[in-house]
């Protein structure tokens, strides 16, 4: 830090030497303390291992760990004063680098069952069998094109999966039937009343390797196809008009309307 402040003096070459440090005592100017801003990442375990710890078995001197925000109200210590002022002022005046924490280890992915799919709640993961091979049929809103038709399922239900032209080469296990798959951030499409699911430009279907396909002991419930059931769009009652505006100001039924003083004025 004290290297940080040097830069940001007007005159940063004049006495170097003298000046990459601080002086603890108006007496003791040829001796400066360097102060270092150490920064890291730990778990709540690490930090509890260091809460009220003695230094050794004969001392009385324990270890404690304060937030830095607090550390003024607690200690006397001049070097972590000059630590602390140092250290807010570095980053008032935006000279202290962004600390960038690393990134957590990349989670295990959340799977779904078939029989659970919620037209309201895209972005789900499946782990599933190819029960039909692909196959084209005409496209259900785009009149003269095709698109291509999986049946995939698991011990749960079928359902079926619907290919853009340029996605049936995404693998070619989608031509082999009994073929395990993982499907990640699965949507929806209801345009023609049923329930299909599809892969946009974030979807992904892969192939499990040799480790994972122990997670694929199951055999598809071709009796519960969730793609048979027809959807219907229905209001909440008779007469019900979405997104009708309101004639009270905006407040519905809550103080006065936006615009009006209190009592009339």
């Amino acid at each position: 830090m004290t290297s940080l402040s040097l830069s940001a003096r007007r005159n940063p070459t004049a006495a170097p030497s003298r000046s990459l440090g601080v002086s603890l005592a108006p007496s003791s100017l040829d001796e400066r303390v360097r102060l270092y801003l150490y920064r890291e990442t730990v778990s709540r375990e690490f930090i509890d291992k260091f809460t009220n710890r003695a230094k050794n078995d004969t001392d009385a001197i324990t270890v404690d760990l304060w937030s830095v925000s607090d550390a003024w109200r607690i200690t006397s210590d001049a070097k972590t004063m000059s630590a602390l002022f140092l250290l807010h002022e570095l980053r008032y005046h935006g000279l202290m680098p962004r600390y960038r924490p690393p990134r957590d280890p990349k989670r295990s992915p959340r799977f779904t069952d078939v029989a659970k799919l919620d037209p309201n709640r895209p972005g789900c993961n499946l782990r599933v069998k190819v029960v039909e091979a692909l196959k084209m049929v005409p496209h259900p809103t785009r009149q003269g094109a095709e698109r291509g038709v999986v049946l995939v399922g698991d011990k749960t239900g079928v359902a079926s999966l619907g290919l853009e032209p340029s996605q049936t080469s995404l693998t070619e296990d989608f031509n082999n039937v009994d073929a395990p798959l993982f499907l990640r951030n699965v949507q929806f499409d209801m345009s023609s009343g049923f329930l299909t699911i599809r892969l946009d430009d974030f979807g992904k279907a892969s192939p499990p390797s040799e480790d994972e396909r122990a997670q694929f002991n199951f055999q598809p419930d071709v009796g519960n196809n969730v793609s048979a059931t027809e959807y219907i769009r229905v209001y909440q009652s008779e007469g019900y008009v979405p997104n009708t505006p309101t004639t009270d100001g905006g407040r519905s039924n809550r103080g006065r309307p936006r615009g009006q003083a209190r009592n009339g004025y």
